[in-house]
């Protein structure tokens, strides 16, 4: 009995010298990922939201006595209750120019206030605009002719960069512009002007 036992123990060592041992699987191996970003050159005008629009706001504010309103009339964005808008662009400009399309109420190349709300139709006040204080013949904003922004100085990337707009009423118009009411209430002129940045 004891031999039996031995020739089966002997056996099974046998069987386990004679099977093969199992090779480890798994390893490394690398590759690349590449990685793309594109930043566009852009610029953004940000300003003051007033009835829906956002930009700029000048303000030519409230006349008495038009008919005798002794001279021309002069606002700007950066004057009482007016607005300027502000310029910001990503990437540095050697330069910039900016320009205005004709307003909602434009005749024969006049930018010009409006109202509507007479039985007879529109009255309208002309205006000009400009790009400089001293609101000379070539400061003037011409529709769909650009001005140099920032006196045509370089932008710097992440530099805002006001945008003032200087306006005026020449005396005619204020002496010839006609006071509006309605329902007691006096109602003003206006226009909404829409700009482009060009760089």
């Amino acid at each position: 009995m004891n031999k039996k036992f031995l020739m089966a123990a002997a056996g099974m060592a046998a069987m386990c010298a004679a099977t093969p041992a199992f090779a480890q699987v798994g390893g490394t191996t690398n590759t690349n990922i590449v990685v793309f970003l594109t930043v566009a050159p852009s610029c953004t005008i940000n300003g003051t939201t007033f009835a829906g629009a956002t930009g700029g706001v000048i303000d030519f504010g409230t006349i008495t006595d038009a008919a005798n309103y002794p001279t021309d009339l002069d606002a700007a964005t950066n004057t009482s209750g007016g607005a300027p808008a502000t310029i910001v662009c990503n990437t540095d400009l050697a330069n910039a120019a900016f320009s205005i399309d004709s307003g909602r109420n434009d005749s024969g190349g006049f930018h010009r206030l409006a109202d509507s709300t007479t039985s007879a139709g529109p009255l309208f006040i002309k205006f000009k605009l400009y790009s400089g204080p001293g609101r000379t013949a070539a400061q003037e904003y011409i529709p769909g002719t650009p001005q140099k922004v920032n006196g045509g100085a370089a932008l710097t990337a992440g530099v805002p960069v006001i945008l003032n707009i200087y306006g005026r009423v020449t005396k005619p118009e204020i002496n010839a512009a006609k006071a509006i009411t309605k329902n007691g209430a006096t109602i003003g002129y206006s226009d909404l002007i829409q700009a482009s940045l060009t760089f």
